[in-house]
């Protein structure tokens, strides 16, 4: 119903979720929802699979099908575990909070992001595990450097650390890292790229943390 909508603050929403389980419920609301705000994100559940071509004509920003989201909550798991406990702590914060988060990737990186999992040991980031061993701190923050110009920040925004037993959604890029951390990044594929080069390569992490090129070979 548009009263409903206007009344429920719609015309300054940054997105509207449809989720009630008639297809042509989600369609109407998200459509009404879609001329009373053109710059709102919507976000519709889809029970049927044969509906889905009518989801696609209507633009819809985001498609959640619970069938396919029960696959995808496994698979990721196994694949991201991380991830998945990103999934779970989320689900203690706001809406507020929640749509903060999806305006900051969206702007920052694409609709897409890629997930990214890193943890801070000599198999997956051997330079950093060397320069902490060798009593020195190191941020967060340097995994934000581009490669191409180290003056530039690449597209990437750290979504959880875990030290321990210890669960940090978003934390600050000052953070101090330590070995044993374990890190999920939202990024794109330049930053995944420069983030492992960073963490294995002697060269690029020279790089990274101090702005000069390392050579191989030393002045006489």
């Amino acid at each position: 119903d548009k009263n409903v909508l206007i009344k429920a603050g719609i015309k300054t929403a940054t997105a509207v979720v449809a989720f009630t389980n008639n297809d042509t419920t989600n369609i109407s609301i998200l459509a009404t929802a879609k001329k009373l705000n053109d710059a709102i994100i919507t976000i519709a559940r889809e029970d049927e699979i044969e509906d889905i071509s009518i989801f696609s004509n209507a633009q819809i920003d985001y498609l959640f099908m619970p069938s396919k989201i029960l696959v995808n909550k496994i698979t990721n798991a196994l694949i991201n575990p991380l991830a998945d406990v990103f999934a779970r702590a989320i689900k203690r914060k706001d809406e507020k909070w929640a749509t903060s988060l999806v305006r900051n990737l969206v702007q920052n990186i694409d609709a897409n992001p890629v997930l990214f999992e890193l943890t801070i040991n000599s198999n997956r980031a051997n330079q950093i595990c060397d320069y902490i061993e060798a009593s020195n701190e190191i941020a967060l923050s340097l995994f934000e450097i581009s490669l191409h110009n180290r003056n530039l920040k690449n597209n990437v925004i750290p979504l959880l650390l875990k030290r321990e037993d210890e669960i940090v959604l978003l934390p600050s890029v000052d953070t101090l890292l330590k070995i044993d951390d374990k890190l999920l990044f939202a990024c794109d594929e330049n930053a995944q790229n420069d983030i492992e080069y960073i963490a294995q390569n002697p060269y690029e992490f020279h790089y990274a943390l101090s702005g000069e090129e390392k050579t191989l070979f030393k002045k006489g």
